[in-house]
């Protein structure tokens, strides 16, 4: 490793460098300056953050600090004027002894003169004053809407070149046996769908049924997408728990409309499943489908079921495939572990 030091910024910087290489090729002179002065060159890039990063905060900070400046200058130009004014007047008034003001008018005559000149230049003064704060208060203005312009443009401009795309490539197709292994276990879950739904429309008289698409979008995770974090078993479950909840909740609310609902529920349901990191698509789905009066309060129950019959089925089937492994990890499982291993009898 090289140290450097910029400044006070210290650190280190190490090189690799091939094993089977001639090391007397390595220590050379040319190479052993080349390292020396590359390690500068990268210890001053990473000691110049913390200086860009402290302009950055002092250009946010100053507009307020020349603002607050402004406005004390401003109140005690406006708050001492006066007193300041009555005080010289009153010491002027005072420079003339009673004897002289009475026995000689050329003196009375003078003072008022005086005031008079006295008083025009402090209201020249004042006005200039005036015209200095004035005039800085515009130049802050127009600095302020300058820097509001280019940051608008320049995130418009940001805006429009992500319009154009990156440079992430296509993901790369199955293969056969991958494509034959997603048909067999989407078949296969819906299969069962299918009859679980005929068993529970025939005993509720046809009052019951599943809901398809959301179970038809929960099957495509987990049969094309089964290692990413969204066709997760935890993800599905609490997602949808999390939806059937919301819902519920919105329905407690007569005055809110069809299209109230429609609106509110998938915003609040993938807000939460995002902060809580079980985002799961299909529970926006399940959340429009049921806040739109398509389907009823009594089909949540009926619905979840067909969602743990989904995950149970994936689990089964995605595990007979060398390739695929479903899920990719328990944390519920993990945890009970931990529990029985800490207490005295796991041990």
């Amino acid at each position: 490793g090289i140290p450097y030091d910029i400044h006070g910024s210290r650190g280190i910087i190490i090189f690799f460098a091939n094993p089977h290489m001639n090391h007397k090729i390595l220590r050379c002179d040319t190479n052993s300056r080349l390292i020396q002065f590359a390690s500068q060159l990268i210890g001053a890039s990473v000691a110049v953050h913390e200086p860009l990063r402290e302009a950055e905060l002092m250009k946010s900070v100053r507009p307020v600090q020349n603002w607050r400046r402004l406005r004390t200058k401003i109140m005690a130009f406006i708050r001492f004027q006066r007193p300041l004014m009555k005080k010289r007047r009153r010491d002027r008034s005072n420079s003339f002894s009673p004897q002289m003001r009475r026995s000689n008018s050329f003196h009375l005559g003078l003072r008022k003169v005086r005031s008079f000149v006295a008083g025009g230049m402090r209201r020249e003064m004042s006005f200039r004053m005036m015209c200095e704060v004035t005039t800085r208060v515009k130049k802050d203005i127009a600095t302020s809407v300058n820097d509001a312009q280019y940051a608008l443009k320049a995130r418009g401009m940001k805006w429009w070149r992500k319009i154009h795309g990156g440079n992430a490539g296509i993901p790369p197709p199955f293969n056969l046996i991958q494509c034959v292994w997603t048909f067999i276990g989407s078949m296969t879950t819906h299969a069962i769908l299918s009859w679980m739904n005929e068993a529970i429309a025939a005993r509720s008289a046809g009052e019951l049924t599943l809901i398809f698409a959301p179970l038809g979008a929960l099957t495509t995770l987990q049969y094309n997408l089964t290692a990413a974090p969204p066709s997760q078993p935890r993800n599905a479950l609490f997602s949808q728990i999390i939806s059937m909840f919301t819902v519920y909740s919105l329905y407690q609310f007569p005055s809110l409309d069809s299209w109230h609902r429609t609106a509110l529920a998938p915003a609040i349901v993938e807000t939460v499943t995002a902060k809580l990191g079980i985002i799961h698509p299909p529970s926006g789905a399940s959340a429009i489908a049921f806040a739109a009066d398509l389907y009823g309060i009594e089909h949540m129950g009926v619905f979840l079921l067909g969602v743990c019959v989904a995950i149970t089925t994936a689990i089964i089937i995605n595990n007979l495939s060398d390739k695929r492994q479903y899920p990719t990890n328990w944390p519920i499982l993990r945890a009970i572990n931990a529990m029985y291993n800490s207490s005295p009898n796991g041990k």
